[in-house]
Parts: structure tokens; sequence; C-alpha cells
């Protein structure tokens, strides 16, 4: 686990557009392995947790991105969805209704994180996901975070101490 912290503006989140293939740089190349890797491979091969997580309308189901039964009990207990799930009329099928608006900023957070850990990659990227949580949520987030050690490569932007202590480097 990277952790990377530094000044609002000195380029951090786009350096994380940049590793994802979201963007492409304006010199020099996204070296991986040893061979520049394009946006698109860079894309594939990537999940990301956005400060702000995005919904489509739909069931939580339908934007984690998987209905196997047991990849989706495997996500919520590694997002920390249990406890949301269980207070959710139909639970996975629950509608998060336009942009997630049935659901709490740190829920849509989850949410995020648990359709990054669905998408078979091995990088996950986290930008700033804990900065508008309350310290219980963001404890959640962390522990979820630390439970990757080992699995993929994480990198990790923010200024919270709880995301710093995660830091191999």
């Amino acid at each position: 686990i990277t952790v990377i912290v530094g000044p609002s503006g000195s380029g951090k989140s786009t350096l994380l557009d940049l590793v994802a293939g979201l963007r492409e740089p304006t010199e020099g190349a996204v070296i991986v392995g040893e061979a520049p890797a394009p946006a698109p491979a860079r894309l594939a091969g990537s999940s990301v947790v956005f400060q702000t997580t995005s919904l489509r309308p739909g069931t939580l189901k339908q934007n984690v991105g998987t209905d196997d039964a047991t990849t989706l009990a495997e996500l919520a207990e590694r997002a920390r969805l249990d406890e949301v799930l269980s207070g959710l009329p139909s639970g996975w099928d629950s509608r998060v209704g336009e942009g997630g608006n049935s659901l709490s900023g740190g829920e849509r957070q989850r949410v995020g994180l648990a359709r990054a850990l669905a998408k078979p990659s091995g990088v996950l990227l986290v930008d700033e996901a804990t900065s508008a949580l309350d310290a219980i949520t963001e404890r959640a987030v962390v522990d979820a975070l630390e439970r990757t050690r080992g699995e993929r490569t994480t990198v990790i932007v923010t200024h919270r101490p709880a995301l710093v202590s995660l830091a191999d480097q």
C-alpha cells in the first residue's frame, strides 16, 4: 500500500488518473513492467474509488456489477455494507435512486469500494475516499482497505491520518 500526501493542487489526483488510464501523459509515459502501457490497458487493470462515488439509477447489485450471491456476501463483509444492507427493504435488490440519493455519503462510498473490489484488477486506486466521512464510517473504509493488503497494489491519495497509517511507503 502506497499513500500519497501533498498540498492541494500538487497533482496527486492527476497521478491517479494517469495510473488508472483516465488520462494520457502530455510528456513521458506510464510504464508497467518494463514497457509503456496504453490507457485502455491501464483502465482494464485498475479499480478506482473516487472522493465522491457516483451511482447509477438501479439496484445496489447493479451498481456493484455482480449478482453472484457468494461474491456479494464477501463484498458486503469486506466493504462493511452488511449493516447498510440489513437496514434496506430489499437488501442488494434495493434501488439507490438518482445518483444514489437514497443512500448517505458514507453508504455510497462503501458501495463504491465494493464495486472497486468486485472488479478483478491488480491495482486499486483510492482518491480521498474518506475526506467527507464521519469517524465511524472512515474506520470501516480504512479497515476494508487494510484487508486488501497483499491482494492488490493499492495507491491511496489522502490527508487523513487513519489512511496514512496504512502505508507501506
